[in-house]
């Protein structure tokens, strides 16, 4: 530091420096380093909204982000807003603050269902002292327009995307220093299978995200002890778990690549011949191969090029519906009559009929005099 500072004219501010130590460091050697720096000691401190302590956070350690949330709804619930204006605000604002805070921390799931709840019942509620029907379930608010929902971001979903990013960095990292000490920590490494007691919460978010990478990753084979024969993808750009008719798809339950080698590390034709069709087999014997004794290295497949990584994790949890909505956006209506057509495609529309099926009616009548029952097709007719 003293260094940087003579080649650069900067100099330290020891009233905004803090120095935080482990548990494990014992306090005499603390002290030593505290009074040589000439730095304040903190048992944890914030930075940019974000706790940074040498533990794992607590519910209680998000309390300020809560109390944002309620503050920022308060001043909203002043304004005469439509449900157009209050979904914009959520998507756009609201449910943002978790998300900054996720990024850069591991926030505890109660802490972002309560943000969740706060969203929910801002987006239905009628005003102050009325808490409103809720017409969509949230789980649909959540997926994408043009799957029929709102696009919200749901904090729930992105906790595995957020860390697929982290996950496919120390993938790629190679020899890294941090690679090299979590692996000699964690000789069974952090892939998709179960987390051991006493594994790190480090373990777990890593593990996590290696989760929610794993539809996007393609495998190129070296030695062959990473990649599984039937779950990652290796041959084509998907597992073959999902192309029909291709092998004997119970013969290959648990293996790995390695296991269609020999001793030597080439192909097993063999041992292909009783597990795979002739043309598979001619496509395995033809696929670039790294070296025998290198390791099995990993990559994103062609088809997810031009994407980032957090949004590619993110829509592969979600499940393509039957129907389109395409047809709404392109339409280019205003935001509030676009999220009226929105809650008719929905049957989110308080009708007569509506309102009496769920009790809280009387009559399932037209209010106009028209002798018919006011359901979603009459109303639009």
């Amino acid at each position: 530091m003293e260094l940087y500072c003579s080649w650069t004219g900067q100099k330290i501010n020891l009233a905004k420096s803090m120095v935080v130590f482990n548990n494990a460091t014992p306090n005499w050697k603390a002290n030593r380093f505290t009074r040589r720096l000439g730095f304040a000691r903190f048992c944890e401190l914030q930075y940019l909204g974000v706790t940074l302590a040498m533990r794992k956070l607590r519910a209680a350690d998000f309390a300020e982000l809560l109390l944002r949330v309620n503050s920022t709804i308060r001043g909203w619930s002043n304004r005469q807003l439509s449900l157009a204006g209050r979904a914009t605000l959520i998507n756009s604002s609201l449910l943002s603050m978790a998300i900054y805070v996720m990024t850069h921390s591991d926030i505890p799931v109660a802490t972002l269902r309560m943000v969740e709840a706060r969203a929910r019942f801002f987006l239905w509620k009628k005003d102050a002292s009325h808490r409103g029907v809720h017409y969509v379930a949230w789980d649909v608010v959540c997926t994408p327009k043009d799957y029929g929902g709102l696009g919200f971001h749901s904090t729930l979903n992105w906790r595995g995307p957020l860390r697929a990013r982290l996950a496919w960095d120390v993938l790629r990292s190679g020899a890294s220093l941090f690679r090299s000490i979590f692996q000699s920590r964690y000789p069974h490494g952090f892939g998709l299978g179960p987390v051991r007691c006493g594994d790190s919460f480090i373990l777990r978010l890593l593990m996590d995200g290696m989760s929610a990478l794993q539809p996007l990753l393609r495998w190129r084979i070296g030695e062959g002890h990473t990649v599984d024969v039937l779950s990652d993808a290796w041959i084509f750009e998907v597992p073959l778990a999902r192309w029909p008719t291709l092998a004997n798809y119970q013969a290959l339950e648990g293996l790995s690549v390695v296991e269609l080698m020999d001793e030597e590390g080439n192909w097993d034709g063999g041992r292909l011949a009783d597990l795979f069709s002739p043309d598979l087999i001619d496509i395995i014997t033809h696929l670039p191969r790294l070296g025998r004794t290198t390791v099995d290295e990993p990559e994103i497949g062609s088809r997810f090029n031009g994407h980032t990584i957090m949004g590619l994790a993110y829509a592969a949890q979600v499940s393509p519906p039957t129907d389109s909505f395409t047809w709404l956006a392109r339409l280019k209506l205003h935001p509030r009559d676009r999220f009226f057509w929105w809650r008719l495609s929905r049957g989110a529309i308080p009708t007569n009929k509506w309102l009496q099926r769920r009790g809280l009616g009387s009559a399932p009548d037209c209010p106009w005099g028209c002798g018919l029952a006011e359901t979603v097709d009459h109303l639009l007719g």
